[in-house]
């Protein structure tokens, strides 16, 4: 250690000891912020494929997006499109949906009622959605009523996409709503720019808060979309960060995955074959990781993983 690195650490340990950490936890705090920004720029500038070559994540996202660029729809057969669409997410992000009775196809009726025949329409409204602050939109009310291909119509109470429920169970009763398959609907209509509603990212939102030393921050485990986005939003504010919500997602969605020792969506098949099986963050060396070794940006997250 350099004379002046020792010299500042001591004066860490100073300013520890005069002020009950508060001072240490600062400079530990500005530290990892800083290293957080840096993740986050680094990943926004790489796109999926050369974040991790060859790994099913990103496989799947571009089969998934290439039925979003696909621009010769008509109107006659956007209904069985949509319905193309959410199979493939539902079945690719795992929402499971399809365990569903009729739950895909009430949702792709309220999209497609909700679009106008159009799919500009229906990404105009998310974004929308969004530009308002995410509050309680009439752009996505509807009647229920309007699902006619399974209920009858005689309940026409207001309701809206994000609160509505879809599909039924054996015993016919509600299998409730599809937050996480709207948003990540979303997510792919707006070219990746609405945020995804995911368990990982729930799981890792207080771990990445309690790493910052970040107190009374918004609760993010109700299922509500407009409290999920607000809460998203308060820790990348916070974080000082210009990275969009495809980024934030991605960095949060791995560390989450990394910490479950589910490696099969980011890694190829090989590297899964020799490294992935039995992976556990708490007993593995890092530096021993092959996959890594050429990968600086997969490593920080893999290390932050292993600091969360």
């Amino acid at each position: 250690m350099s004379q002046n690195k020792l010299q500042n650490f001591f004066n860490d340990l100073d300013d520890f000891w005069e002020d009950d950490g508060a001072v240490f936890k600062q400079k530990v705090k500005e530290v990892r912020l800083e290293g957080i920004r840096q993740i986050l720029s680094e990943i926004q500038r790489l796109d999926d494929n050369n974040l991790n070559a060859g790994s099913a994540y990103s496989i799947n996202k571009r089969i998934i997006y290439s039925t979003f660029t696909h621009a010769g729809v008509s109107r006659s057969d956007l209904l069985d499109h949509i319905i193309l669409q959410l199979t493939l997410i539902d079945n690719m992000y795992s929402t499971q949906m399809t365990r569903r009775y009729y739950g895909i196809g009430e949702l792709a009726e309220v999209l497609f009622l909700l679009s106008g025949g159009s799919l500009n329409t229906l990404k105009d409204k998310f974004f929308e959605y969004l530009n308002n602050g995410h509050r309680h939109s009439p752009i996505f009310d509807f009647v229920s009523g309007h699902l006619r291909r399974y209920k009858d119509g005689s309940d026409n109470r207001l309701s809206n996409l994000f609160s509505e429920g879809y599909g039924i169970g054996k015993d016919a009763k509600s299998k409730g709503t599809a937050i996480s398959l709207v948003s990540k609907y979303a997510y792919f209509l707006t070219d990746f720019q609405f945020p995804i509603y995911d368990s990982v990212v729930k799981e890792m939102y207080p771990k990445l808060c309690n790493y910052l030393f970040l107190e009374n921050m918004p609760d993010i485990k109700v299922t509500d979309i407009a409290k999920y986005i607000n809460a998203i939003d308060t820790l990348r504010n916070i974080i000082g960060t210009s990275a969009t919500y495809d980024t934030f997602d991605r960095l949060l969605w791995y560390v989450g995955k990394i910490q479950r020792g589910n490696l099969s969506l980011l890694l190829s098949m090989e590297d899964y074959s020799k490294y992935g099986a039995g992976f556990d963050i708490n007993k593995s060396d890092l530096s021993e990781l092959p996959f890594l070794k050429n990968n600086s940006v997969l490593k920080k997250i893999f290390m932050l993983a292993e600091n969360l």
